[in-house]
């Protein structure tokens, strides 16, 4: 299977968007959950493309606290 073709996939697979902001909002919150959360997701697992980048930029900067 292609990129592209995994691309398309990953787009028609169900999604949720709520749970999406639950999952970010928890990780801006309570420092443990950025710690569980990166353990567990990659940002390609965000439907939303503006949540990608949130959770990567999340991610980003706690690593660089660490």
């Amino acid at each position: 299977m292609s990129v592209k073709n995994l691309d398309e996939l990953l787009l028609q697979m169900p999604y949720d968007l709520e749970l999406e902001q639950i999952v970010l909002g928890s990780m801006i919150m309570q420092t443990k959950a950025i710690i569980d959360v990166i353990e567990m997701l990659k940002p390609e697992v965000f439907y939303s493309i503006p949540h990608q980048a949130i959770f990567s930029a999340i991610c980003e900067v706690y690593n660089g606290c660490v």
